[in-house]
């Protein structure tokens, strides 16, 4: 029982910003809504990652919502990162990471290839990752660019940053539903150019023409002529990699958790005054 109070007695939490049902699942929200609002009511302080985030769960679990975007390790994820050897011949490349899940948009990237290769000829597409549908996407390489498509699999955590280190431009073609763009701020960190989808969760991390490019999602087209253009200006490649890299420090661990600390410190402060006031009632 003693157990059971105190833990009733938490003065904050990040779980609600951390936590939603999908946008187009009606059924999870009314199957789990009802137990989870028990636990709702007892928090005392809430946090998103983002805007859209908190647009996410602010449908199921309305409230007063402290932005706190996710962090990124600036010292793992950093421009000095050992290349990887088999990658470094002088060929421009695009780099993927993520699951072979559909709202990657990983189809939309490899039907842009074929432009990519007649504008840039010795251009190549990293693919880091894997999934179910590995065959699936294998279908959408057209024969002009299988060579220039390189899918490798799972690559361990203390080998990514590797990865990042050695492409020319990083793509995230997600079509929707990425509540922050934690994948472009490693990206950024490493000082690498970035073409994304123009989506809210990716708009809170990129400012298009600044750091990075983004583009209308599902459209093949205008991802394989922002590439292009990357790939050809190196002049561009490196101011959008040095501004990336600027930002990703304003979201460094260290400024993070300094943040929610802050946060922690000020809700346990306004929950104290309001016992106090109760007490004295």
């Amino acid at each position: 029982m003693a157990r059971r109070r105190k833990r009733r007695s938490q003065t904050s939490s990040e779980w609600a910003g951390r936590c939603s049902f999908p946008s187009t699942s009606r059924w999870g929200s009314q199957l789990f809504e009802p137990i989870l609002q028990r636990y709702f009511r007892r928090i005392h302080g809430l946090i998103a990652v983002s805007e859209s985030a908190k647009d996410t769960i602010y449908r199921y679990f309305p409230g007063d919502y402290r932005i706190i975007p996710n962090g990124v390790d600036t010292d793992r994820f950093h421009p000095n990162t050992k290349r990887v050897a088999k990658f470094c011949d002088g060929r421009p490349s695009i780099l993927f990471v993520g699951r072979f899940d559909p709202r990657k948009g990983l189809k939309y990237l490899l039907q842009a290839m074929p432009y990519v290769v007649e504008k840039v000829p010795n251009a190549r597409l990293v693919v880091v990752g894997k999934g179910v549908l590995d065959s699936y996407y294998r279908r959408y390489l057209d024969n002009r660019c299988r060579e220039h498509v390189i899918f490798e699999g799972f690559v361990a955590p203390e080998d990514l940053p590797s990865y990042y280190a050695t492409c020319d431009v990083f793509c995230s073609p997600a079509i929707g539903a990425e509540s922050f763009g934690i994948i472009l701020l490693e990206a950024m960190a490493t000082k690498k150019a970035i073409v994304a989808s123009d989506i809210s969760g990716y708009r809170s991390v990129v400012s298009d023409g600044v750091d990075g490019i983004l583009v209308e999602p599902r459209n093949a087209h205008a991802l394989a002529q922002s590439l292009v253009r990357l790939l050809r200006d190196s002049q561009l490649r490196a101011e959008l990699g040095r501004q990336g890299r600027e930002k990703a420090l304003r979201y460094s661990w260290k400024r993070v958790t300094r943040q929610i600390e802050e946060y922690y410190l000020e809700v346990s402060e306004r929950v104290r005054s309001r016992r106090s006031l109760e007490v004295g009632r």
